[in-house]
């Protein structure tokens, strides 16, 4: 609060918010005052079970749209660890790879 009114005191635009803060900041004490029982924001996700040694498995799947073959028998594996990007030049593959 006493940064917000040290900036807006002298704008114009913003010296009544500056000064209804400064009469806030006023009235509050140091009891007013309690700390947060958080110390840290935190979430954390547990896996029901450990990862395999495959995530993803594609195997040989080919895609037609509108008479125009997207995919053609396309294979892979993604692994733990393992970082990958679906680059192509035409974004219907990509999306429609991913649809999958």
């Amino acid at each position: 609060m006493q940064e917000f009114i040290a900036r807006f005191s002298a704008n114009a635009s913003k010296s009544k918010q500056a000064t209804s803060r400064k009469k806030q900041l006023e009235k509050i004490t140091l009891d007013d005052i309690k700390p947060s029982s958080r110390k840290y924001p935190f979430i954390k996700f547990e896996p029901e079970r450990p990862l395999g040694n495959d995530l993803v498995q594609v195997d040989k799947i080919s895609k037609t749209i509108d008479g125009v073959k997207v995919l053609d028998n396309v294979s892979f594996t993604l692994r733990p660890g393992d970082k990958t990007a679906f680059v192509s030049r035409n974004d219907l593959i990509t999306t429609t790879l991913m649809q999958f």
